[in-house]
């Protein structure tokens, strides 16, 4: 929509932006049973009277949860007696308090018992919490990226209410990459990840979180087909395509050919970019000119 913009507005094809699959990505499906409880209980501080319940987890920033959010929480504790809420904190105990205060007003103290707030972790121990959670939730109106194409790497269903505005629809941009091998009928193979993931309301929001919870047949069958095309949304060459005719474009220069594309790793593709993005900006300022 143009007219949310007061500046020129450029759309590219795709979402824009790749990420490289992270290094040494541990696998908790390689860990013992004592291994994860001691994780859960040690380390994301959930009870061990709680550990066995259904997680579900949004682990975005805390300052992304907004108000209206709570309704959500609430729906699924009181849509799944059996499942607990994993919330992280946020990077100070002041920021954490204003979230746990404002649960605890909205919120029966039965259901507040089952909002668990995981400390701040490793990145290695973030991805466990994601691999060991049962069904992820994305915040609204304001969601991410980064950690949306995580939760899509561990292949753990991500519940998301798309809104207006970009802020809130880029997990929904990386869903629709993962049909990119159904290109001819994308639209069409996008119906399973509506049935399962994508709600248009709170009340759709908390029903698929919840049956994604409680019927475990169903989590395992999403599971797979989400796992099975996560490779699809990382290091993404059309991505860098894509930013290279544009800059090319805006410099006046020759715009590069995909096939003639190399095959870079992913930390050698900023490079390629930067060197487009400084060949742009020659073009418009003086040596001595300041970019701000």
């Amino acid at each position: 929509e143009h007219s949310h913009y007061s500046e020129q507005l450029v759309l590219l094809e795709g979402v824009g932006m790749s990420y490289p699959v992270p290094a040494n990505l541990p696998r908790a499906e390689n860990m013992t049973y004592e291994q994860r409880h001691n994780l859960l209980v040690g380390v994301f501080n959930i009870p061990s009277r709680l550990v066995h319940l259904t997680k579900y987890t949004c682990a975005q920033h805390l300052f992304k949860l907004q108000p209206g959010f709570d309704a959500v929480i609430a729906g699924i504790l009181k849509a799944d007696p059996g499942g607990i809420v994993l919330l992280q904190s946020a990077d100070s105990k002041s920021k954490t308090d204003l979230v746990k205060r404002r649960l605890q007003s909205s919120l029966p103290e039965t259901m507040y018992e089952r909002v668990i707030f995981v400390p701040r972790v490793t990145s290695h121990d973030f991805h466990l919490l994601l691999q060991m959670s049962d069904v992820l939730l994305h915040p609204f109106p304001f969601g991410g990226s980064k950690t949306s194409s995580d939760a899509i790497l561990s292949g753990t269903p991500l519940v998301i209410m798309p809104t207006q505005y970009l802020r809130g629809r880029m997990a929904l941009g990386l869903y629709y990459e993962l049909l990119a091998e159904e290109a001819d009928d994308r639209e069409g193979a996008f119906g399973w990840l509506y049935e399962c993931c994508i709600a248009e309301s709170v009340e759709e929001y908390v029903k698929r979180a919840a049956r994604l919870g409680k019927d475990k047949d169903f989590r395992s069958m999403v599971s797979k087909l989400i796992r099975d095309r996560a490779h699809l949304i990382f290091d993404n060459e059309s991505v860098v395509l894509e930013w290279l005719q544009f800059l090319n474009e805006v410099a006046g220069l020759a715009a590069p050919v995909q096939a003639t594309l190399p095959k870079l790793p992913h930390e050698e593709f900023n490079d390629l970019v930067m060197r487009s993005l400084q060949r742009t900006s020659t073009q418009y300022y003086s040596d001595d000119a300041t970019l701000i």
